[in-house]
């Protein structure tokens, strides 16, 4: 009867099918990256592993706005305070975080046209196109 994996194995199993379900891997591909990388394992104890996986995924993603907020502006502050990033690494953090914070205007695009556009099956109406002069 083989030995049961410890909590850093099991961890490093979970983790490492929860990687393959979010890179949506059919369960075939699964069940065959799983073999190669930690050895013969029977159907059933693969999909636990799947499952397991997916709560974890789940987990993750019922997490508060706010808490996600925070982790990026962690993110992004760590890449300013980072001196080997590039500038323009610097720059995208900052329009990240001034993004997340609110402090960009919001972008407002408009069609002037006096015809209906037709977009993704969908007809958009636009307002009639402004007077010449203007």
């Amino acid at each position: 009867m083989p030995r049961q994996p410890s909590k850093a194995e099991l961890a490093e199993r979970i983790e490492f099918v929860r990687a393959l379900v979010s890179r949506r891997c059919l369960t075939s591909v699964i069940k065959a990256e799983f073999r190669s990388q930690f050895g013969d394992a029977t159907h059933e104890t693969i999909l636990r592993y799947v499952s397991r996986a997916r709560v974890q995924i789940l987990a993750d993603a019922a997490r508060g706005r706010d808490e996600m907020r925070a982790e990026s502006l962690a993110f992004y502050n760590g890449m300013l305070a980072d001196p080997g990033a590039s500038h323009r690494d610097r720059i995208r953090a900052q329009e990240r975080i001034d993004k997340l914070l609110g402090l960009e205007r919001p972008q407002q695009l408009e069609v002037l046209t006096r015809e209906a556009v037709e977009v993704d099956e969908h007809v958009v109406t636009t307002r009639p196109e402004a007077p010449e002069g203007r």
